[in-house]
């Protein structure tokens, strides 16, 4: 625990001068100035050497004696008194006590008291246990619980400074201490001079260290409660009471430098005498010895050569750390590597871990730290340190350590090699691979690589999908020919052309999916060259699914004459509506004319009529629009599938056309037949709908309407068959039945749009319908088939 040697021979004077004392007694103070006004200074029982208790008792401190010195230069006696510093705070508050002794100024503090002037500055630093590797600055504390007492500046200033800290409060600087050594904690903050005094009474206090810069520098000032001026106004107009040269040897005879001055150095020069003339004739009376010494000399520099030469040859940058001492020895190498010449780089812990990635950090710090943790004896860890130029190397560092009889860290050491440049390949080797899996994990096409003996070592994914399989581990070390030919007997001849020419370009072949079926391939193969020997190693290729292609080709044929077909409905449906719509608005208009004539010249009858006319117009004209728009929605706006009995679906088109079934006497037979399927409900109910209302229209007048359904199965498809005994169709017209707009008796009434609807909700389930009948007078069946698991456009 060191920062200079001054502290260390401070921790001793603490000690002396509380054993000691040097209190001027209270009571003298206060029968001096009996007759005054008494003021009531509290303060920290537990803040030495500032204030604390003496073994008598009595308040005894740098703080109690710059107070007693006030006392008598103002003549105003005061009672000191000392409490837990919480206490003292509360007690300052309620009115129990005038002033605080001293304390830090803050914003939060401001709040509940005022300050006078100040008269010494305190310095606060980091302390950590010895296992802790080097800590400089509150970034190191990432990790530990840190201790603080409680309401010390400490605690407001790391809650500002540094929130995200993880910290442990206790009641007060001894918890806070006892708590450290009982090893509770492993690093705390607080005061220094305080903190010293109390490590510095018990042995264990050697093993913890201080952090070399101070956290901060504070003023200490006095304090009143909030709003009594007065007694502010009494410390101000006093504020110099105490010389600065008074004050000073009071802080003097606290911190040891009084102590070291009353010495008897004359005392210790005769001791210093003595011990050297021993020394003398020792060294004169043992030759023998020296020779012993010259020749171990001897054989340490020979072996610091050998030691030199060897870390010289094997270009690593060396490191030493003594604990005791702080420092670090780094060699010209260890500098050379991160840009430094020998005389730029001070020995120093800090200079090495400031030079740490941040991203590295915490790695190499958990690395390090395994020696403390006695987890290990030895460390290797790869980070980066950055350069002179602020570029970064890469390091390859190991260490170990030299423990004392008691297991404690007294010396480590280790070296540390440049990895930057094999680094640098590593990374270009694996961009490089990285690029070459992407593009194979992205081809359209299947890639492979074999062995000599004909075994897969390497596939991309579209490799294992073409041929059925989930992973490219399912096809890796399997033979090629007996494997994933489909006629194991086409390897043969592939073989001999590569062998013969080192490539093939367009060979054709089968391979055997997964689930047996044979899938059409080309690959462009070459064979893999041995650089050193010559010799062929393996053979890699690229290798396409011809019969997909060829699906697809089949396909997009399907779609344009799909696109035609549309095209061609699109035309007819743009010539029938223009000539449909405008049909009815010439109707009206022309009547419209009419009707304006006829009231002109009052004839009623007429006017009914011509009303009469332009009423069936619009209606005409409003079915033809809904049932256009109903069309346009088919495969657009559907319902989602569900599963549903045909024959209810049925049942329910026939109630909706049940009034024309009675007026036509018509029946229907085999709606139980119908089964269950997957689909859009009231799109379905449409169909039977139309088909019902199609069968009346057209039912025959010399007979009962009967429809009767009739239902089979054929791959999967369920096929429905309505056939009536009406008026029939002529071959010629069956398909056009199912045009927009067609009509085959324009006597029936109607747009000509509810068989073209019927067949687009047909096809917008996967499925199809067509028209079968033997001629006039001889009834038509309409028969469709669906799909039993439903379907959608784009399945």
């Amino acid at each position: 625990m060191k920062r200079d040697g001054f502290k260390g021979l401070m921790l001793t004077c603490f000690l002396l001068a509380a054993l000691v004392g040097a209190a001027v007694p209270a009571d003298a103070v206060l029968g001096a100035y009996a007759s005054g006004r008494q003021l009531v200074v509290v303060g920290s029982r537990e803040y030495a050497p500032f204030e604390f208790a003496g073994p008598d008792g009595d308040p005894r401190g740098i703080f109690v004696e710059y107070w007693q010195a006030w006392s008598r230069e103002t003549g105003i006696p005061i009672d000191y008194r000392l409490t837990e510093w919480p206490e003292a705070l509360r007690m300052l508050e309620s009115g129990e006590a005038d002033i605080i002794s001293g304390m830090f100024q803050t914003e939060e503090r401001e709040r509940r008291f005022d300050f006078g002037q100040s008269f010494l500055n305190i310095e606060a630093g980091i302390f950590f246990h010895e296992s802790v590797l080097g800590v400089r600055t509150l970034d190191d504390l990432k990790g530990f619980r840190v201790g603080v007492a409680q309401d010390d500046f400490a605690q407001e200033y790391l809650f500002r400074h540094a929130p995200q800290l993880q910290l442990k409060i206790y009641p007060g600087y001894e918890a806070l201490v006892r708590a450290a050594l009982n090893g509770d904690i492993r690093v705390f903050i607080g005061d220094e001079p305080v903190i010293m005094f109390l490590l510095a009474r018990h042995a264990d206090g050697k093993s913890f260290r201080l952090a070399p810069t101070p956290l901060y520098s504070e003023a200490v000032r006095p304090a009143v409660r909030k709003g009594d001026s007065e007694t502010l106004a009494l410390l101000n107009s006093n504020a110099q009471a105490v010389p600065e040269d008074r004050m000073s040897r009071i802080v003097d005879d606290w911190t040891g430098q009084g102590f070291m001055e009353r010495l008897p150095w004359t005392w210790f020069a005769a001791v210093g005498g003595l011990l050297l003339a021993l020394a003398l004739m020792l060294v004169f009376s043992n030759r023998k010895l020296l020779r012993r010494v010259g020749w171990t000399s001897d054989s340490l520099a020979r072996s610091e050569e050998r030691y030199q030469l060897a870390t010289h040859g094997s270009n690593d940058g060396i490191w030493d750390w003594d604990r005791d001492t702080d420092e670090v020895y780094y060699s010209p190498r260890w500098k050379s590597i991160i840009g430094y010449e020998d005389h730029e780089i001070p020995n120093r812990i800090e200079e090495w871990k400031s030079r740490i990635h941040p991203d590295d950090f915490d790695r190499v710090m958990e690395a390090n730290q395994s020696l403390f943790d006695n987890s290990a004896d030895f460390f290797e860890v790869e980070y980066r340190l950055r350069h002179k130029d602020g570029s970064w190397r890469w390091i390859y560092g190991r260490g170990t350590c030299l423990r004392d009889e008691k297991g404690h860290i007294r010396r480590m050491a280790g070296a540390h090699s440049d990895l930057t440049k094999r680094r640098e390949m590593e990374d270009h080797l694996r961009r490089n691979e990285e690029t070459l899996r992407e593009i194979l994990d992205n081809m359209m096409d299947g890639f492979y690589r074999a062995d000599m003996e004909g075994r897969l070592i390497m596939v991309n994914p579209r490799m294992y999908e073409m041929l059925g399989y989930a992973r490219g581990d399912d096809l890796l070390g399997k033979d090629v020919a007996s494997e994933f030919y489909y006629s194991p007997e086409q390897r043969k001849p592939f073989l001999e052309k590569i062998m013969a020419d080192g490539v093939v370009s367009g060979y054709t072949a089968a391979l055997r999916h997964r689930d047996g079926s044979p899938v059409e391939v080309e690959t462009n193969s070459h064979l893999i060259v041995d650089q050193r020997t010559g010799k062929p190693v393996g053979i890699e290729g690229v290798v396409r699914d011809v019969g997909e292609r060829r699906r697809h080709e089949l396909e997009l044929q399907r779609l344009v004459a799909k696109l035609e077909a549309k095209n061609d409905e699109l035309e007819r449906f743009t010539y029938t509506v223009s000539h449909d719509l405008k049909s009815p608005i010439i109707t009206i208009k022309g009547f419209l004319g009419l009707l304006e004539r006829d009231i002109s010249k009052g004839d009623r009858d007429r006017v009914f009529g011509d009303l009469a006319r332009i009423n069936s117009a619009t209606d005409k004209m409003e079915m033809l629009l809904r049932e256009l728009l109903e069309l346009s929605r088919v495969g657009r706006m559907d319902n989602p599938l569900v599963q549903v009995s045909l024959e209810e679906v049925a049942r329910e088109a026939l109630e909706l056309s049940q009034g024309l079934f009675e007026e036509s006497g018509g029946r229907v037979q085999g709606l139980e037949s119908l089964p269950s399927i997957l689909c859009d409900r009231p799109r379905m109910v449409q169909v039977f709908l139309n088909l019902f209302s199609n069968a009346v229209k057209f039912r025959s007048p010399e007979r009962p309407l009967l429809v009767r359904i009739d239902v089979s199965a054929h791959r999967g498809n369920v096929v429905v068959r309505l056939e009536d005994n009406g008026n029939g169709i002529k071959a010629e017209y069956l398909e056009t039945v199912f045009g927009l707009f067609q009509q085959l008796d324009q006597k029936q009434g109607g747009s000509g749009l509810g068989l073209a609807l019927v067949r687009r909700i047909i096809e917008n389930h996967g499925g199809r319908i067509w028209a079968e009948s033997e001629g006039e007078g001889k009834g038509t069946a309409f028969v469709f088939s669906l799909p039993r698991s439903g379907f959608r456009p784009g399945q």
